[in-house]
């Protein structure tokens, strides 16, 4: 039921985003493929957890990470030749028949005999309170870091309010949680040692387009094109890693090797300008690929072994829930980050700052209106600046990552497999 369940809201969402003529339609089909997709992200993994015993999960989970990698690989270049070629709304056209099977296999494919508590008891179980104030304290946060110093300065009211209030609810969040949830979603004894929480650090690469488009100057499809090499390692590194981790009973050092390769990845993009060749970024991208293909199915599995028996469910939901909230939280920080050094920088090269505000859109909007050279090489070169700053944070980040790494603990993956579930055949 929640597979298809998420199957509709990924339908409801297309429908809306195909047939806007606003942004906020079209937000609000985004906010429909959040809550669509994330549930459909978690169901697979509690699935695997419910009827894949723990000592060949890795291996199993591996191809399931890559099916999602393949996607991530023809993605760039199915969206590229549509948006260059056609209507942009044809990119979420193209998603129908894929919903729509989903929708017909899972109750076929998919058909689990339930508990006996039902819906209304499952429904009345929630921490509605709960994730209200996680989601509403985190919004705050998001919305803070994205203005500041662009909408508005740092020390202004616009971004200070929100920033406390995010902070201020985050806390007491925690605090409600800890204490007062009947049924809370963030499970304290998921996060009693320092192994668990070390598991759920997970970083994302976001920017790499930016630097081909506004740098490099390629068009969508050649961007996609420029994308392959990152893609199609991280696939055969995800298969490979469950594999090894299935034979060696260890999933610690496919772990300290991905954070390893994307530590030293992020630091030589920090090096990467207008003329970097092709010789280069392409190395960088696949070492990019090795480390975060190691890191995806690894560091999954760890989070399922370092938990109490029969908390496996919970674990993989936890570990999806805060990787999706990482991601969010690194792309607007990243964000914000990339903004303000490009934005130092261009008022450093004398762009008067009425003409900057706005961001990277004013700051397209001007490249592209303008036939001055010298202004465009300093635009160009605000951009590398603006992504060397981000690529400088994933560094601390990801060195961060690694050395909390070697906190993980080694725990057998021969675990017998408890589940409430049944398959019906």
């Amino acid at each position: 039921m929640g597979l298809m369940s998420g199957y509709q809201k990924r339908l409801c969402r297309q429908s809306s985003i195909c047939v806007s003529h606003s942004i906020g339609l079209m937000l609000v089909g985004r906010s429909l493929q959040g809550i669509g997709g994330a549930g459909i992200i978690v169901l697979c993994l509690l699935i695997f957890t419910d009827f894949v015993p723990l000592p060949v999960r890795p291996t199993w989970y591996g191809v399931v990470q890559a099916a999602w990698a393949l996607g991530n690989c023809a993605g760039p270049i199915l969206g590229g030749v549509i948006a260059q070629h056609t209507t942009w709304r044809w990119i979420f056209y193209i998603m129908f028949p894929f919903c729509a099977a989903g929708l017909v296999l899972v109750p076929w494919l998919v058909n689990i005999a339930s508990p006996a508590d039902g819906m209304p008891k499952k429904l009345d179980d929630m921490d509605w309170l709960g994730n209200a104030m996680f989601i509403g304290s985190a919004t705050l946060l998001l919305v803070a870091v994205s203005w500041g110093g662009l909408r508005y300065s740092w020390g202004s009211a616009g971004t200070l309010v929100p920033l406390l209030l995010g902070a201020v609810g985050m806390a007491l969040t925690m605090i409600y949680e800890s204490r007062f949830a009947m049924s809370p979603f963030l499970q304290r004894r998921l996060f009693q040692t320092a192994s668990s929480i070390a598991t759920y650090m997970y970083g994302q690469l976001y920017y790499v387009p930016l630097y081909f488009m506004d740098v490099k100057g390629f068009t969508p499809v050649q961007t996609g094109v420029a994308l392959f090499p990152v893609m199609f390692t991280l696939v055969p590194a995800s298969i490979i890693t469950g594999r090894l981790v299935t034979v060696f009973n260890n999933y610690q050092w496919p772990i300290w090797a991905g954070w390893t390769l994307a530590t030293v990845a992020s630091g030589l993009m920090m090096l990467w300008d207008v003329e970097t060749p092709t010789k280069v970024w392409a190395p960088t991208l696949v070492l990019l690929g090795l480390g975060h293909g190691s890191i995806l199915n690894a560091q999954n599995m760890a989070s399922h072994a370092l938990c109490d028996e029969g908390d496996e469910a919970i674990a993989a939901a936890m570990y999806a829930f805060l990787r999706q909230f990482g991601m969010a939280i690194g792309v607007g920080v990243g964000g914000s980050t990339f903004q303000n050094v490009m934005l130092r920088k261009l008022e450093d090269d004398g762009l008067a700052p009425a003409g900057t505000h706005g961001g990277a859109h004013a700051i397209s909007a001007l490249f592209t209106a303008t036939d001055d050279a010298e202004l465009r090489s300093k635009i160009v070169d605000a951009y590398v600046y603006g992504l060397r700053g981000v690529y400088g944070l994933y560094v601390g980040v990801s060195g961060l990552a690694l050395l909390m790494s070697f906190l993980i603990r080694r725990v057998s993956l021969n675990r017998s497999l408890r589940s409430e579930h049944t398959m019906h055949t």
